[in-house]
């Protein structure tokens, strides 16, 4: 699957785990009855981001896309390279998914206990 998603809304990193190099993104809800989304990437090899977007939009490129000599990153064949906001920033991950659900900023998030997450 090639990653390909976008929202109008503000995301922050929420928590970051050394173990499987997890990085967990939120975005809350913006009024009464909003849905909460969780970004999760783990096994980040490489990246380059910043604390928090006022949107975010995701897009996966491939080996061929002339744009990934410009990151200078060594090959990993079972990584895929994410730009965030059409870059420069940017993960290198094994993998990206993300949930949206009816949770606050205190609640469990699908992707499982991170420090900080719940």
């Amino acid at each position: 699957m090639t990653i390909a998603v976008a929202w109008e809304r503000e995301f922050r990193l929420w928590a970051y785990s050394v173990s499987y190099s997890r990085m967990l993104f939120r975005s809350l809800p913006e009024k009464e009855g909003g849905r909460r989304v969780d970004l999760m990437f783990e096994h980040v090899r490489y990246t380059r981001i910043r604390h928090e977007y006022e949107s975010l939009a995701l897009r996966e490129i491939g080996p061929g896309d002339e744009r990934i000599a410009r990151f200078d990153l060594p090959e990993s064949p079972d990584s895929r390279l994410i730009l965030v906001n059409g870059g420069p920033d940017f993960v290198q991950a094994l993998f990206c998914d993300w949930h949206e659900d009816d949770g606050d900023a205190y609640s469990p998030s699908k992707f499982g206990f991170m420090r900080g997450s719940d």
